[in-house]
């Protein structure tokens, strides 16, 4: 089967812990919604990202923006809505990223890609943590979400585990590729982080 994929830039959190508008944070001058941007352009030719409502305060860019589906809670409503984007639109499957994690592998795809079985959802993992917001989704999976809703549970994992969950484990190193920034001492730590993650590139 071919393979077409597109990258969902999930975004549907308030950032309260950071004061507000998480996606304006920046990092090294460039805001957290921009090096999300930035990451998943090098995934996939097309990338959406996927917002609370109408009225979801982000920085101004060119993305097309997909809704939650407001029947649902949480970040599982953000995977909803791209899967449904997906089907619309003639893809085979959802990269799902989160909008505060700038320091992903450039492999992420391609590792991920290689594990594709059927409907099974791929997560990446490091350390023995899943990360439900660095995993590939089949659009086929929103066959399954009616049934796991019904059971009355509503997270990513779960749903994942419901349909059929396969890790990826990435290797230790000094940078943890997945570190997610959520509140002033996370990004304190992202910040140092980013210089160390310069001057390796720098090498």
């Amino acid at each position: 089967m071919t393979f077409l994929p597109a990258t969902a830039i999930i975004a549907g959190g308030t950032g309260s812990r950071l004061g507000g508008n998480k996606l304006a944070t920046k990092l090294g001058n460039v805001t957290l919604f921009d090096h999300a941007v930035h990451l998943a352009r090098g995934y996939t030719d097309i990338v959406i990202v996927v917002v609370r409502d109408e009225q979801a305060d982000i920085p101004v860019n060119p993305l097309e923006r997909v809704y939650d589906d407001p029947a649902i809670a949480g970040p599982l409503a953000g995977i909803a809505a791209a899967l449904n984007w997906g089907q619309a639109n003639g893809r085979t499957h959802i990269l799902a990223l989160a909008s505060d994690t700038p320091f992903l592998p450039a492999n992420l795809l391609d590792r991920l890609r290689h594990h594709i079985n059927g409907d099974n959802i791929i997560f990446g993992d490091y350390d023995g943590r899943l990360q439900p917001l660095a995993s590939l989704w089949p659009v086929s999976a929103l066959r399954h979400l009616p049934g796991y809703l019904a059971s009355g549970k509503k997270s990513v994992i779960g749903f994942g585990e419901y349909i059929g969950l396969v890790t990826v484990s990435w290797p230790l190193g000094e940078i943890n590729p997945f570190f997610n920034i959520n509140d002033p001492g996370d990004l304190s730590e992202a910040e140092q982080m980013f210089m160390l993650h310069l001057r390796n590139k720098s090498v």
